[in-house]
């Protein structure tokens, strides 16, 4: 469905419940391996969405390893937007852009992306306590509710961001990034 509402060169990916096993690259199941089980099957059905994106792309399947601070690290090139109940992943190419079209869509999406870190943070503390991940919400640094109030703080001044850049993609995958996060994070009903 969303890949219907999204201009190319935005390719994307879906999966309903979890990826199968056995997905992961080797350097990617180690960076899982002390984790809860729930964690481990929403990191191999992300990956798996990712390289399902990657190759409508033309890009080959390759390790997306985690960073320092435990974010994906994409190929070259690649814009990502990853988050959802189910999964979602989009990618697009990048063309150069202006260094003023930059900085806006960079605080775009750094206010769309610490929205949705927030927002995981509440609704995962106590499975994050559990992993003993140190994050500042299930480590108790900050208060889950001054943190759900910074987080639509920064989702109104991420959309804010977007709709007044000079890119007219930014807006919908902001919205998209906003959306597909608070799903992802949201608790579930029975």
């Amino acid at each position: 469905m969303i890949e219907e509402l999204l201009p190319p060169p935005v390719a994307s990916a879906e999966h309903f419940g979890d990826a199968p096993l056995g997905e992961l690259f080797p350097e990617e199941a180690a960076s899982v391996a002390s984790t809860v089980a729930a964690r481990r099957a929403k990191f191999r059905t992300v990956r798996s969405c990712a390289r399902t994106a990657l190759a409508q792309l033309g890009i080959p399947a390759v390790p997306i390893p985690r960073g320092p601070r435990g974010e994906p690290i994409w190929p070259d090139g690649i814009v990502f937007l990853l988050r959802s109940s189910t999964a979602f992943l989009l990618a697009g190419s990048v063309a150069p852009v202006r260094p003023a079209a930059f900085a806006c869509g960079a605080a775009a999406w750094t206010c769309a992306t610490t929205y949705v870190y927030l927002v995981n943070g509440v609704h995962d503390a106590p499975e994050d306590r559990l992993n003993a991940n140190g994050r500042p919400i299930s480590g108790g640094r900050l208060a889950p509710e001054r943190a759900r109030a910074i987080a639509w703080v920064l989702a109104l001044l991420a959309l804010l961001l977007a709709a007044l850049g000079p890119v007219p993609l930014l807006t919908p995958l902001v919205a998209a990034q906003l959306l597909c996060g608070y799903a992802y994070s949201a608790p579930r009903s029975p």
